[in-house]
């Protein structure tokens, strides 16, 4: 199966800890740890782009909210100009 950490450490740490651990019941057999590769599948790539952007896009909402309320009024000003300008959107 896959995991996905949010950290690229907590994923380092959790590889090492893992690799070579013996399964459960006393078996032989032991833990092969790798990196995945990237899904080709073209709805993962779709998914994996959108929660990358959804990121983004909440850091940005997040960062407006804590500007001084006169920078917030110029934001959304330039916004408005720049929809003017850009007409609308397809």
């Amino acid at each position: 199966g896959f995991v996905r950490y949010k950290f690229r450490a907590s994923a380092e740490f959790a590889k090492e800890a893992m690799m070579g651990q013996k399964l459960g019941g006393g078996g032989k057999e032991s833990l092969s740890v790798r990196w995945a590769n990237d899904d080709p599948n073209p709805v993962a790539v779709h998914r994996v782009k959108r929660e990358r952007e959804d990121v983004v896009v909440d850091a940005m909402h997040r960062t407006e909210q804590r500007l001084p309320p006169e920078q917030r009024l110029a934001l959304l000003q330039m916004r408005e100009l720049a929809r003017a300008r850009d007409g609308p959107r397809k």
